[in-house]
């Protein structure tokens, strides 16, 4: 029974572990994430956390979005485009093929996260979303939109 319970755990770690961005978890509050992300933010506001990050040897602007004090999207924004193919290729390396993709453009659609990487003429967008989040809140919206009708 001992063994069974920590397979159990083990699978949860693995399921819960696969879900995170930077250690962050999908419905993580303000909190939270200054918790794990730290004080030193660039602006604080009721929706939005913004720290100064390295990526890949380069600086970058993270962005942890939320609504209703839950964190649903965190992005960063990279000005060195030049960085872009090596950023793609090491998305590709841990996510595997894009389920889209383009010239400019690459996403992934993992079973609770979409991942965005698009790149700008003046920077690169790299955007991990909470889709469970995304489509409840599509969801109310249509809803909103019926009532106005």
């Amino acid at each position: 029974m001992k063994r069974m319970w920590i397979l159990v755990l083990m699978m949860a770690a693995l399921v819960v572990g696969a879900q995170d961005v930077r250690g962050l978890f999908w419905g993580m509050t303000q909190t939270e994430v200054i918790a794990v992300e730290g004080e030193d933010t660039l602006f604080n506001n009721w929706n939005t956390l913004a720290y100064r990050r390295i990526l890949l040897e380069q600086p970058a602007t993270l962005v942890c979005s939320f609504v209703a004090d839950k964190l649903i999207n965190v992005g960063y924004e990279i000005k060195n485009t030049k960085i872009y193919p090596r950023l793609r290729y090491g998305l590709i390396e841990r996510y595997g093929k894009p389920t889209s993709d383009g010239p400019l453009y690459c996403a992934w659609f993992l079973p609770r996260t979409m991942i965005v990487l698009k790149y700008e003429t003046a920077f690169i967008l790299l955007v991990y979303e909470d889709t469970v989040a995304a489509e409840q809140m599509m969801k109310e919206q249509q809803k909103q939109d019926i009532g106005e009708l």
